[in-house]
């Protein structure tokens, strides 16, 4: 039912100055819109330019950071278009958007998506809130340390979207929450508010369908794997999630479970050996995305993203990640593989000991309290594991930073040196890298036991032994650093 002029005057004039702002605000957002969904016949009039208001997405320029910057014309499609006065770089309001290269408006976008995030803490849900609507009311102040007030009074919503904030979402996603359906928990915490607000599809009347759902979950503790694991039983099409690459080799309950019932389902898998190529984290054992789809895919598209090294395959996924390493183990055959984890203590002989963590780059400091540590941010010239030491057998190691793994004479020990600190055998652990520590079977799954440690060895005879092609050789010796 319309409400006639004098009722309307009514409602405004009972409304403070501050309501009054925000109605005007709303009423012009509304204009916007209903000039995108109902154009005008005429195809030869020049669509007006958005004008620069509070509401501008543009703080900086988004190449160098600079808040020096003007107006620099428009777009084709009338978009304001701005130039840095620092670098002299120029960007429009949606530059890095997800909508850059759309042909369809942002309206027209969230008039197809309804979109629905759900947060397992109150700053998640504040991030994943500015993402979703924009900047923050103008009057709003967030103490970040102590409060997160209600994101409905915080932000300037006018997008379709919702982001909630699940206390229990561990209990949930781990379910230790006992004879409980999941999404129905899902379903009671979202549809109670939402009901009314969007047009989501429903199964029934409490039951939310889920089509495809994106994903950063939490790294530690290897959570994700519950994350996803969840998430493909929830998802009735597709999963897209970013994660820690460890699930290939890493042990353990979870991480086998993980490699036996969801692993199958990877359809598309992007990894990045090194992780500081797409965050600015230390992940060992790389990151990776993958797409997870309904049914199980036996033959998959691999792609490797690393400085040195890009190439993507359609292969099974047999026993690594990279590409080039599978090539690699394939023709190894690995028959038996070397066991650092049994070998029996000698007396009156001479040990081989390896420092207990995987160094992967060949830049180290000393930190304040005199602690060696290592960059592990480059993939490019890594060294991968300490040099290993030959000690007397009664040498006793009080500082507990290295560990024995070999017992034999003197010259023995020489030639077992030669083995672990070979280019070849060093790139085999790389490929199984998914934690700080040398000791689990895991780390050297991939490195193949000599018949005899009788001889010095070198990469050369390696390569030969195994027919490594050229291509695999030159990848070995970008990666992995000269021994001095």
């Amino acid at each position: 039912m319309a409400l006639t002029n004098e009722e309307l005057q009514d409602i405004i004039s009972n409304l403070s100055p501050e309501e009054r702002k925000q109605l005007l605000s709303q009423l012009g957002r509304q204009v916007e819109v209903d000039n995108i969904t109902n154009p005008t016949q005429s195809t030869n009039t020049k669509p007006k330019v958005k004008p620069k208001s509070d509401n501008s997405k543009v703080y900086c320029c988004p190449l160098c950071g600079s808040a020096s910057y003007k107006k620099h014309g428009t777009t084709t499609s009338g978009m304001q278009r701005y130039i840095c006065k620092d670098c002299g770089k120029t960007f429009s309001e949606n530059y890095g958007d997800s909508l850059r290269y759309t042909h369809l408006s942002e309206s027209q976008w969230l008039n197809i998506l309804n979109i629905i995030a759900i947060c397992p803490t109150p700053q998640s849900q504040l991030f994943a809130c500015r993402q979703l609507y924009g900047k923050l009311l103008p009057e709003v102040k967030i103490d970040r340390k102590n409060n997160y007030p209600d994101v409905a009074g915080v932000f300037d919503i006018t997008r379709r979207g919702q982001v909630y904030y699940i206390s229990n979402w561990k209990d949930i996603v781990t379910g230790k929450i006992s004879n409980t359906n999941t999404l129905a928990i899902i379903n009671k915490i979202i549809l109670k508010e939402m009901r009314s607000e969007m047009s989501l599809e429903f199964t029934s009347e409490d039951s939310l369908k889920i089509n495809n759902i994106i994903m950063n979950p939490p790294y530690n503790n290897d959570t994700y794997l519950d994350f996803v694991t969840l998430a493909h039983k929830l998802a009735t099409d597709n999963v897209v999630a970013i994660t820690p690459a460890k699930w290939q080799a890493k042990g353990g309950v979870k991480n086998e479970d993980f490699r036996k019932n969801i692993v199958p389902y990877m359809s598309k898998i992007v990894y990045y050996p090194d992780s500081c190529d797409i965050f600015d984290i230390a992940e060992h054992g790389g990151i990776s995305y993958y797409l997870i789809a309904n049914s199980i895919y036996n033959i998959k598209f691999i792609k490797n993203e690393m400085v040195i090294y890009t190439n993507d395959e359609v292969r099974k996924l047999n026993n690594n990640l990279w590409n080039i390493g599978d090539n690699i183990v394939t023709k190894i055959n690995i028959s038996k593989q070397l066991d650092i984890f049994n070998i029996q203590e000698e007396k009156n002989c001479y040990k081989c000991t390896l420092g207990k963590k995987i160094i992967r780059s060949g830049s180290g400091h000393k930190d304040t309290k005199g602690k060696f540590t290592c960059d592990y941010s480059t993939l490019h010239n890594c060294i991968v594991l300490s040099d290993v030491g030959i000690e007397d057998s009664n040498y006793e190691n009080r500082l507990g930073d290295s560990v024995a793994i070999y017992y034999g004479s003197k010259e023995q020990c020489s030639y077992f040196r030669s083995y672990i600190n070979s280019k070849f055998v060093r790139f085999l652990v790389l490929m199984s890298i998914h934690g700080v520590g040398i000791y689990d079977r895991e780390t050297w799954r991939l490195v193949p036991a000599p018949k005899a440690f009788d001889h010095i060895f070198t990469d050369q005879e390696l390569y030969e032994e195994y027919n490594l092609t050229s291509e695999e050789i030159n990848i070995i010796e970008s990666v992995i650093k000269e021994r001095k």
